[in-house]
C-alpha cells in the first residue's frame, strides 16, 4: 500500500494556545498533507491567533478563519466544514489539541487504513472528534452534520450515525496507543483562576510540566500560567 498523508483539521479557539500540541506536530510535520487550523471566536476576550500564526510560520499550516456563526448554528459543526473545503487529501483526520499519539500509533493506523474507510478511537460508545482518521468518499456521502443534537448527541454524533447507516467498514483504535487528556481547553481557560474546579488536576499538572519543556515558541502569558500551576 502506498504511504497515506491525511490532511489534518483541528478547531483553535482565538484565546487559547496548545504548545505541547504544536511541538508534537513540528516534529511530525512530514507525516502530514496539509495542516488545516481552523480559528473559532468563543467571545472571549483574548486574541492570539497572530501569534499561533507566528509561532508555526516554519510548519507549513493553513491557517483559515471560521465562517461566520449565527445564533441557531453550531460553532463546531461551522468550523469543520469551513476547514473541510480547504481539505484535498483522500484522508481527513479530524482531531484535537488533547490528543498525544504513543509508540506503535502510526504504524497501526496505517496498516488498519488499508481495511477500513474509518478509523477512530471510541470513547464511551462513541467515536470521538479527538481522533477520528476518515476517507474523503465516505465524508462526501455524509450529511457533513457535526453539530450537537441536544441531550441525544454530543459533536460528530450525527457523522457516526451517517457512517453506520453507510455501513462503512470501521476499526477502533487501541487506547493504550493514545493520551486524550479531557476537558483541556476549559483547564486552560480556568487555570487562571486558583479557585476554579479543573478538570483531573494531576494530569493537568503534568501537561503544564510538559508545555514547559518544549522547544517550540511559547508566549508568555501561557508560560506564566503553566509554571504557575506546576509550581516551578
Amino acid at each position: 500500500m502506498d504511504k497515506i498523508f491525511p490532511d489534518i483539521l483541528v478547531s483553535w479557539p482565538y484565546h487559547i494556545d496548545y504548545p505541547l500540541w504544536r511541538q508534537q506536530i513540528h516534529d511530525n510535520r512530514s507525516l502530514f498533507a496539509k495542516v488545516i487550523i481552523v480559528f473559532t471566536n468563543m467571545n472571549v476576550p483574548r486574541d492570539y491567533r497572530g501569534w499561533v500564526r507566528e509561532a508555526m510560520k516554519d510548519d507549513n499550516v493553513s491557517f483559515v478563519e471560521s465562517d461566520p456563526v449565527e445564533s441557531e448554528e453550531d460553532w463546531r459543526d461551522i468550523a469543520v466544514n469551513t476547514g473541510l473545503r480547504k481539505s484535498k487529501a483522500d484522508w481527513v483526520w479530524f482531531t484535537e489539541q488533547d490528543f498525544f499519539w504513543k509508540e506503535g500509533f502510526w504504524e497501526k493506523v496505517e496498516k488498519e487504513m488499508g481495511s477500513f474507510e474509518v478509523v477512530s478511537v471510541c470513547i464511551e460508545g462513541r467515536m470521538h472528534p479527538c481522533c477520528i482518521f476518515a476517507k474523503r468518499a465516505v465524508i462526501e456521502k455524509t450529511r457533513k452534520d457535526f453539530s450537537v443534537t441536544t441531550d441525544r448527541l454530543d459533536h460528530f454524533g450525527k457523522f457516526q450515525e451517517d457512517v453506520d447507516v453507510l455501513s462503512s467498514p470501521r476499526f477502533w483504535l487501541p487506547d493504550d496507543l493514545y493520551c486524550h487528556l479531557g476537558g483541556l481547553s476549559q483547564n486552560i481557560f480556568l487555570m487562571k483562576d486558583p479557585r476554579a474546579p479543573l478538570y483531573y488536576p494531576a494530569e493537568f499538572k503534568k501537561y503544564c510540566e510538559d508545555c514547559l519543556k518544549v522547544t517550540v515558541p511559547m508566549h508568555r502569558d501561557f508560560e506564566r500560567m503553566f509554571r504557575d500551576y506546576a509550581g516551578v
